[in-house]
């Protein structure tokens, strides 16, 4: 194990130290799965990402989102990207939504994909 490591492990435990240090274990699963990073070299990164996060968050109360933006638009854009224009069904079977979050977020992405394909006449006017 690591310096790093090491000193996270150590850590007085609390709710927050609780949280920080199971971040950083699912953070180093994550880099070896994705990844395919050595386990002790994902721990040091982990750690190291944790560590600049308790210096810019320790001390303040931290919420923590169950829905994270980026994840959510990711996960939109991919069932944007699977629309066919008739699988509303079979997409909210698949992603487990319903019909009518598929209509919302094909409505959404539809949208942001126009406006960034066709700019806004009277900005470029000015």
């Amino acid at each position: 194990m690591s310096r790093k490591s090491r000193r996270v492990d150590t850590v007085k435990r609390g709710k927050f130290n609780e949280i920080l240090e199971q971040a950083m274990l699912s953070t180093a699963e994550t880099l070896v799965a994705e990844f395919k990073l050595l386990p002790d070299l994902a721990k040091d990164i982990a750690a190291c990402a944790m560590g600049c996060f308790q210096r810019h968050t320790g001390g303040t109360g931290v919420y923590v989102s169950k829905g994270h933006l980026w994840f959510i638009d990711e996960t939109h854009r991919h069932i944007y990207s699977r629309f066919t224009g008739s699988n509303h069904a079979q997409l909210a079977r698949e992603f487990n939504l319903t019909e009518r979050q598929i209509y919302n977020i094909i409505a959404a992405i539809g949208e942001q994909e126009f406006q960034r394909r066709q700019p806004n006449l009277f900005e470029a006017a000015q």
